[in-house]
C-alpha cells in the first residue's frame, strides 16, 4: 500500500513536470546571444541614474562657462529719438510770432563699457566652485557607470552559471530516463525490486524539478537586466 501511494504521487509530479517542460524547451529555442560589450552598452544607455549624472555634468559645465563670462567687459549700446516740435519766438510782442526753420526731431546714441577690475576674488572663487562641481559630477558619472557595469556583470555571470547548470541537468535527465527504462525492464525480469524502480523514479523527478527551478531562476534573472 505504501508503494502504491508513492507511485501515485510520482505520477502526479511527473505529469506536472512534463506540462512545464515544453516551456523550458521553448525558452531555450528563443534565447538571444548577447556579448558583454553589448550588455554594457545597453545597460549604460538605458540607465536613468547615469542619465541624471550626465545631465548634472552638463549643467555644471555651463555654470563654469557662465562664471568665466563675469570677467569679460559689459557693453551696453543705447539710442533714443524724439520730436522737438516747432519753436515760436516773439520779437515784437505777442502779435508777431516768428517760427524759425529748425529740425523737428532729435536722435541720441550712447555706448557704455564696464570692466570689472577687482571684486575681492569673488569671480575667481565662483569659477573655482563651478570647476569643483563639474569634477564631482564627472566622478559621480564614472562611479555610477562602474556600478552599473558591475551589477550587469554579476547578472551575466549568474545567467552563464544557470545556462551551464541547465545543460548538465539536461544530460542528467536523459541518463535518468535511460536508467529508469533499464530498471523497469530488469524489474519485469525479476532482477531488481520495486524499491529500485522507485529510487530511479525519484532521481528522475529530482533532476526534472531542478531543471524547472533553473528555468524560473533564468527568467527571474533575465527580468532583472
Amino acid at each position: 500500500m505504501r508503494y502504491s501511494t508513492s507511485s501515485n504521487f510520482l505520477r502526479l509530479l511527473l505529469i506536472h513536470i512534463l506540462a512545464v517542460a515544453p516551456l523550458w524547451l521553448t525558452a531555450q529555442e528563443n534565447a538571444h546571444l548577447l556579448s558583454v560589450d553589448e550588455l554594457f552598452r545597453l545597460g549604460t544607455e538605458n540607465s536613468l541614474q547615469l542619465k541624471k549624472s550626465k545631465l548634472q555634468e552638463v549643467i555644471y559645465n555651463d555654470q563654469k562657462k557662465s562664471a568665466y563670462t563675469d570677467r569679460l567687459p559689459d557693453i551696453q549700446v543705447g539710442a533714443s529719438a524724439g520730436i522737438i516740435g516747432q519753436p515760436v519766438i516773439f520779437q515784437r510782442g505777442l502779435s508777431h510770432p516768428v517760427r524759425p526753420e529748425t529740425p523737428d526731431w532729435s536722435q541720441n546714441y550712447n555706448i557704455n563699457l564696464t570692466q570689472p577690475l577687482y571684486q575681492g576674488g569673488k569671480i575667481q572663487a565662483k569659477i573655482h566652485q563651478a570647476e569643483l562641481k563639474k569634477q564631482i559630477a564627472a566622478l559621480n558619472s564614472a562611479d555610477n557607470e562602474a556600478e552599473i557595469k558591475l551589477i550587469l556583470l554579476q547578472q551575466y555571470m549568474t545567467l552563464f552559471s544557470y545556462y551551464k547548470q541547465r545543460e548538465v541537468l539536461a544530460r542528467n535527465i536523459e541518463e535518468s530516463e535511460h536508467r529508469l527504462k533499464d530498471i523497469r525492464r530488469m524489474k519485469k525480469e525479476g532482477i531488481v525490486t520495486r524499491n529500485d524502480e522507485i529510487r530511479s523514479e525519484l532521481q528522475l523527478t529530482v533532476a526534472r524539478t531542478q531543471a524547472i527551478y533553473t528555468y524560473y531562476e533564468l527568467q527571474r534573472t533575465c527580468g532583472m537586466l
